[in-house]
């Protein structure tokens, strides 16, 4: 992780496949705290868990 002076960071890493649901469900977790900007793949993960959220309600 690297921070910034603003106290802003970034993470930046490569994720198995094996391993964007676990990712997609800690990014989710942190709300609009966290952007994640790729992989696309992690990205469709996310969008996939949330929705099925929104569906439940």
């Amino acid at each position: 992780m690297k921070l910034r002076e603003n106290g802003t960071g970034f993470l930046k890493c490569e994720i198995s496949e094996d391993d964007l649901h676990y990712f997609a469900e800690y990014f989710i977790n942190y709300g609009t705290e966290a952007l994640v900007k790729s992989p696309v793949e992690l990205i469709d993960c996310m969008k996939m868990k949330l929705n099925n959220i929104l569906r439940q309600y």
